[in-house]
């Protein structure tokens, strides 16, 4: 392998588990949740799971960008692709409703504000008063 070619990894790597390092599951300020496994997140985001503690969870997600690109890639383990595919046969076969998705973070942080027991993905650093910090366990 080259110098260049392992170089390049390198920076590639360093740049992922930065963004990794940076993302943060949020909930609504008042939410009955303050932390959730990867089952957990993986289940809810797939419309697996829709309640907990007999309370039902509003995920949403960005159309696009790292922080849905990683949550597919690391807790989902499913391809943009797979996972379009996955939602179709989900609401097509009357096992759960679309997924929520919004454009922008301040659209995403305006729904988890507005909507109790949802829970939402961000690279940025959201204020804690306008949102609940979950913890991946």
């Amino acid at each position: 392998m080259s110098i260049k070619l392992l170089f390049s990894l390198f920076i590639s790597l360093i740049y992922v588990q930065h963004i990794f390092a940076d993302l943060q599951f949020i909930a609504h300020k008042d939410s009955i949740f303050s932390s959730l496994t990867k089952k957990e997140l993986r289940r809810i985001y797939t419309g697996r799971l829709n309640k907990i503690g007999g309370h039902k969870v509003y995920p949403i997600i960005l159309k696009n960008g790292p922080a849905k690109d990683l949550l597919l890639q690391n807790i989902i383990s499913m391809s943009n692709e797979q996972f379009k595919r996955h939602w179709m046969k989900m609401i097509f076969t009357g096992k759960a409703k679309s997924l929520n998705t919004v454009n922008t973070e301040a659209e995403l942080l305006e729904f988890i504000k507005n909507t109790p027991n949802s829970i939402g993905i961000v690279i940025s650093k959201i204020a804690t008063n306008k949102a609940k910090l979950i913890t991946i366990k």
